[in-house]
């Protein structure tokens, strides 16, 4: 997402709440999306995608897909968000996954 769609994103809620326009500032509300949207991972419940924070997953370093030595997925079953070897990890070495980074609001 861009930054001009970020700064509609702010106003529109700014105008709904006002509230949160007095307490939230155009500046701070970009750097939020931005870490957030640095930091999350989409998973899909039944028919829904939604945004999940997993701490431990995000200390994985990401790379080129060719480098990758895990994978994640999430199990709706169990409710489980599972990280995954992709072959075998040798101790000190970091672990790394691939993600195409999108906007969260991006997604319908």
């Amino acid at each position: 997402m861009d930054l001009k769609s970020i700064q509609e994103y702010y106003h529109t809620i700014a105008s709904a709440v006002p509230e949160f326009g007095a307490r939230h500032s155009l500046e701070s509300f970009c750097h939020t999306f931005y870490v957030l949207n640095s930091r999350y991972f989409g998973v899909t419940v039944g028919s829904d995608t939604k945004v999940a924070l997993v701490p431990y997953a995000d200390m994985c370093n990401t790379g080129p897909e060719a480098a990758e030595n895990a994978t994640w997925d999430y199990d709706a079953d169990s409710g489980m968000f599972k990280l995954i070897s992709c072959r075998s990890i040798k101790s000190g070495e970091a672990v790394s996954d691939f993600r195409e980074i999108s906007g969260a609001v991006d997604r319908d």
